[in-house]
């Protein structure tokens, strides 16, 4: 499998590309993300712990050429978005916020006519429940997807026997973990070093090995894989625009000059001379001034 060694390799790809950043706070750090979103140009980017409520609106997180989809902690913490270019159509299939355990939201994205991804961002925190696992397989069970990837920080350490209730969960649903290096490195201690952010997903071999990239952001590095599809290419942007490369305002003046203005006077109803003064000025501007497709 494909393993990609920096973002600029990442960017190089052919295929739909997905990213995942831990933030503890968005709006501290939207600079950042930034930065990621254009030195990957993923297509699909999900945030843990976006930190976010509803005082903060979608334009204060926009990026562009994105379209941004969230689900936020009731109080304080927590979080999940997830970011998607904006030439993919997707629909908002679960989106919930269950306390004491996980934010989930679930999309369904479009690629094309074939294919369709259930594309799934997910925040678990260290303190949560034990219930958390039930109600997760709960949640999962009722999305009826035919291919999956779910992405997040989900505080299950892939590397210690601890996991493995959460492993038998993976397996129950068929689901495979391809991150396999920590993502969360302790330099000091190697051997605490943890494997909390994950990416799961019903078909591995449509799959690029995980990517882990270190990052700036948070103690959370940054984990990153490609589904091998051909990725529909952006329709290009037509600006129209009026033409002034040739305009002379002398001439526009003297044809509004010669225009027979005075008939106005001679229409009684209000509307039909505003009309006639409309139509007949946005003529002349239009002969001096035509729009033109760039």
């Amino acid at each position: 499998a494909v393993n990609f060694n920096t973002p600029a390799e990442f960017e190089s790809r052919s295929g739909l590309g997905f990213i995942h950043l831990n933030m503890r706070s968005m709006i501290a750090k939207m600079d950042m993300i930034h930065i990621w979103a254009h030195s990957t140009d993923a297509d699909v980017i999900v945030i843990s712990e976006t930190w976010l409520n509803k005082a903060v609106l979608n334009k204060d997180i926009y990026i562009d050429s994105y379209n941004v989809y969230r689900t936020d902690r009731p109080k304080k913490g927590g979080g999940v978005a997830v970011y998607v270019k904006s030439k993919f159509h997707v629909k908002i299939r679960l989106s919930t916020s269950v306390s004491k355990q996980f934010e989930l939201l679930a999309l369904d994205m479009e690629i094309s006519k074939t294919l369709l991804i259930a594309v799934v961002g997910c925040y678990r925190p260290p303190s949560a429940i034990s219930c958390t696992l039930p109600s997760l397989m709960e949640l999962l069970s009722g999305l009826n997807f035919n291919e999956i990837v779910l992405i997040g920080d989900l505080n299950w350490n892939w590397l210690l026997p601890a996991s493995d209730d959460f492993k038998a969960f993976c397996d129950s649903f068929n689901f495979f973990q391809i991150v396999d290096i920590p993502t969360r490195p302790n330099l000091k201690c190697p051997e605490k070093s943890s494997l909390i952010d994950l990416i799961l997903t019903n078909v591995p071999h449509k799959y690029s090995a995980a990517s882990v990239f270190a990052n700036d952001i948070s103690d959370h590095c940054v984990i990153a894989t490609v589904r091998n599809t051909k990725v529909p290419k952006t329709k290009p942007r037509i600006i129209i625009k009026r033409d002034m490369k040739h305009f002379v305002e002398q001439a526009f003046f003297h044809d509004l000059f010669l225009f027979g203005w005075e008939k106005i006077n001679v229409i009684p109803d209000v509307e039909n001379a505003w009309k006639f003064f409309y139509d007949g000025f946005i003529e002349i501007v239009n002969k001096h001034t035509p729009f033109r497709k760039y």
